[in-house]
């Protein structure tokens, strides 16, 4: 059966298909099936671009994740990156439309010998997609390639085999190839093609060797629109992104204006296009002024003219290395217990070679098996489902140095960021403080405010770095968690299910995360009442290394709650705790005597002890009402008399004039119910009436109220 006589597909198959390719460990991402406009800005997006917010760097292997993507998308098709991300890239041949990407192909091969054999993908069109292994160095740049043949690598995409257009279109593998088997059966590109790929289409007379680009404060604005100039604006769309890309990584927010006036000179170019798309990206995903100078190159720049012109020397001026240095480096023995012995800091980046590995040791633990220093991780639960009860718990035992449950803690200070119901907040802690009789300065900080951490300049993200700095110095204590309460309260009004947005929250709490590296980040969310996880955007999900949910079984002293894990990296899910809580008394109101409390969180077997104390005292309360009640009713129906439902309440509240009249209410209903139900009151008519067990109507009806008010059933 032909591509274009397949039935139209269910919605289910492009899902099924993604989650065949991270079964085999292939990280993907939804592309669009269709083009689509912004109703908002208007802005056009063509099929098969990505629909994540960062493009093909948000590929995963998360099921979790896969699976809300194509719920919110199911028609999406299935994007997978090429390069060193996946180990291979594609050579791309074009037939759509009468362009001769076959024939031109056909012509390489009678020139240079004929492609390796090999895993190919025939594409919704009829095109080809030749996949070889990858190779470092390898971009999206066509090199001396003919027309309508391009090059999908470092930096790029592919629509995996097996995706389906609505329509009925689709990718498939030309042999038996499977998205679990298909990475082992693809070949080593021929020297040939790697060398008319490398090789620019405008190498100059003088050609040199391509210098290194490293970003430096050599490098300057009048260099970077020099290289542009060498760049068309109507590239494809991945080597336009590449190129945003890339200036924003060197020149920051100074380049948007120079990005844009190049963009501008496309026939295609949508004013604020630019501006949308600069607000999403993010310096240090492979892509830097070498992408940018070797696109240039393509172009027909001189770089070594370039860099001469606006910097003053010919190469990238990089140091000689100290080959001394090195054979020492070399002899020297490795470190038998450290991780980072040989790491080389270049700007931003952190370089580790495999010889400097040195031999691997534990994650440094928080709580050992459930928090790590140095990651993050979000808790949720129902309104008033107790999560904020469960984190102070964590807390607690940090700050304390105790054994969390049986989990071994290393203590340090705990900043808790209480954006909202910071002094019920302070009363949890007090609790905790009574439940102990710890009489120190326990190092708990509670600090309220409610940041916002959507800002791209990350202001009060930096505020809360200096905050906790300060705090480190005066407990004389690293700092080991950090918690956020809540999520909703410190997004500063913005949309939760925005990607955009959710991607500048997970912005501001990586810069946490980098600057206090000793610590945990906890995020405190809310989880919809229908979802079962949690709100918003499910780019959280992906930037959190686990989350937990809090569930809430039965009310009151009868609860029982369990922490979940329900997403790690690479550590243990399932129940982590089993617990129930307990009310701990901090103060006594001075207005009318009542104890202030607050709860804190009990081992399992000391809830159910409490649980049970609880309902023997329940349990001993409604039988005094019960008795009450009857006692009460009795003496109105003397004589056979009913007596009515409102009249009956009345003189039970009477009692007690001192409560609230909601609470003695709801207390002689349930005792009314308990009474029917064990027939010792019969009741009759509509509005009900009432009258003890064997007790027969009598002449009089005296007793009978107008305002009658029933028992609720």
């Amino acid at each position: 059966m032909t591509a274009a006589n397949q039935p139209k597909p269910e919605a289910s198959s492009n899902l099924s298909v993604a989650l065949d390719y991270i079964a085999a460990g292939i990280p993907v991402f939804p592309c669009r099936a269709w083009t689509e406009t912004d109703p908002h800005t208007g802005e056009v997006y063509d099929p098969k671009s990505p629909l994540t917010p960062n493009g093909f760097d948000g590929a995963t292997t998360n099921e979790r994740i896969v699976r809300e993507w194509w719920k919110r998308n199911p028609d999406a098709l299935v994007g997978i990156p090429t390069g060193a991300k996946t180990g291979f890239f594609a050579l791309d041949v074009d037939v759509k439309e009468g362009k001769a990407g076959d024939v031109n192909l056909a012509a390489l091969e009678a020139e240079h010998g004929p492609l390796e054999p090999t895993v190919v993908v025939q594409t919704a069109t009829g095109g080809l997609h030749f996949l070889f292994r990858h190779i470092d160095g390898l971009t999206n740049s066509t090199g001396s390639l003919p027309a309508h043949i391009d090059v999908r690598a470092q930096g790029g995409f592919v629509i995996a085999a097996g995706s389906v257009f609505p329509d009925g279109s689709r990718y498939e593998f030309l042999d038996a190839n499977e998205p679990g088997d298909f990475i082992v059966a693809i070949a080593e590109a021929p020297t040939w093609l790697v060398d008319v790929i490398s090789t620019p289409k405008h190498r100059p007379a003088d050609y040199a060797p391509m210098p290194s680009m490293p970003r430096s404060n050599d490098v300057s604005v009048a260099e970077v629109e020099e290289l542009l100039s060498y760049i068309s604006p109507d590239c494809g769309y991945q080597d336009w992104v590449n190129v945003l890309m890339a200036v924003h990584g060197e020149l920051g927010a100074h380049g948007l204006a120079i990005a844009d006036a190049w963009s501008a000179g496309s026939p295609k170019y949508k004013k604020g296009e630019v501006a949308r798309k600069w607000k999403g990206l993010k310096a240090g995903k492979g892509v830097s002024m070498s992408t940018l100078a070797a696109l240039a190159r393509d172009g027909g720049a001189d770089l070594s003219a370039v860099a001469k012109k606006h910097r003053g020397f010919q190469d990238d001026g990089t140091k000689p290395v100290d080959t001394t240095r090195l054979k020492a480096k070399k002899a020297a023995p490795v470190a038998a217990n450290d991780n980072e012995p040989g790491d080389q800091k270049f700007g931003k980046f952190t370089i580790t070679r495999f010889r400097d590995l040195g031999k691997a040791k534990p994650k440094p633990a928080v709580i050992k098996g459930v928090r790590y220093a140095g990651e993050a991780s979000y808790t949720v639960a129902k309104p008033g489902g107790g999560k904020s009860v469960t984190e102070t718990d964590i807390g607690y035992h940090i700050a304390t140095g105790r054994d969390w449950h049986g989990y071994k803690v290393t203590k340090g200070l705990v900043v808790y960021f209480a954006a909202e119901r910071k002094k019920l907040q302070e009363r949890r802690v007090m609790a905790y403080r009574e439940h102990f009789g710890d009489e120190y300065d326990v190092p708990f900080v509670v600090i309220g405010g409610k940041p916002d951490l959507t800002d791209p300049g990350r202001r009060d993200a930096l505020d809360m770095v200096k905050i906790i700095k300060a705090l480190e110095q005066e407990y004389e204590l690293p700092c080991r968690n950090i918690t956020i309460d809540t999520l909703a309260r410190t997004f500063g009004g913005k949309n939760q299910n925005s990607t955009e947005d959710m991607s500048r929250y997970v912005f501001n709490i990586d810069l946490l995360m980098d600057q206090v590296p000793t610590s945990h980040l906890s995020v405190i969310h809310h989880e919809g009442w229908e979802t079962g996880r949690a709100k918003g955007s499910i780019d959280l999900d992906g930037a959190v290394d686990a989350s937990f949910r809090v569930t809430k079984n039965g009310d009151g002293t009868n609860a029982v709650y369990k922490l979940v894990c329900d997403g790690a990296n690479d550590g243990e899910e399932g129940d982590i705790l089993t617990f129930g809580m307990k009310s701990v008394q901090i103060a006594v109101d001075d207005d009318d005597g009542q104890p202030v409390t607050a709860p804190v969180v009990v081992k399992m077997a000391d809830a159910a002890a409490l649980a049970a104390v609880g309902k023997e005292k329940a349990a001993t309360k409604q039988a005094e009402a019960e008795a009450e009640a009857m006692e009460i009713l009795m003496g109105l129906s003397a004589g056979g008399r009913p007596v009515g439902g409102g009249l009956w309440q009345s003189r039970y509240q009477e009692r007690y004039p001192d409560e609230k009249p909601e609470t003695s209410r709801k207390r002689w209903q349930r005792a009314v119910r308990a009474l029917e139900d064990d027939g010792r009151v019969q009741s009759t008519g509509e509005p009900k009436v009432f009258l003890p067990l064997g007790q027969e109507v009598g002449t009089s009806l005296g007793h009978v109220p107008e305002d009658v008010v029933p028992v609720p059933e």
